[in-house]
């Protein structure tokens, strides 16, 4: 289960890097900008924005641990499961992380700005 968890930790963070720039561009009117629509200081108060936000550290802490648990776990289980769950997980973990990486995304540069 801590593995699966681990796995899914950059789909989780994408997730919540979209539904917080939804959020912030519904209230704003527009789409965030980077560098001139500061998360936490440019919005509007709202309940559920504050809410999203304030998520922020325990969605980049799971993130941050996942990158250590995730290869140590896939290594220490790879007798216990499956090849073809082994397989999946590795793919569903990486590619999430390219995608974060290489995806051309307002989102994700508004965020991390």
């Amino acid at each position: 289960m801590v593995q699966q968890l681990a796995a899914l930790a950059p789909v989780f963070l994408l997730v919540w890097i979209y539904a917080l720039a939804w959020r912030a561009s519904t209230l704003l009117g527009y789409w965030a900008k980077p560098f001139e629509n500061d998360p936490k200081f440019y919005i509007p108060a709202d309940q559920l924005f504050d809410a999203l936000y304030a998520a922020s550290p325990l969605f980049n802490m799971w993130f941050t641990v996942s990158l250590i648990v995730f290869p140590l776990l896939t290594f220490g289980l790879v007798r216990h499961n499956t090849r073809t769950r082994t397989l999946i997980l590795i793919v569903v973990y990486v590619g999430s992380i390219i995608i974060l990486r290489v995806l051309p995304s307002t989102a994700i540069d508004w965020y991390f700005d």
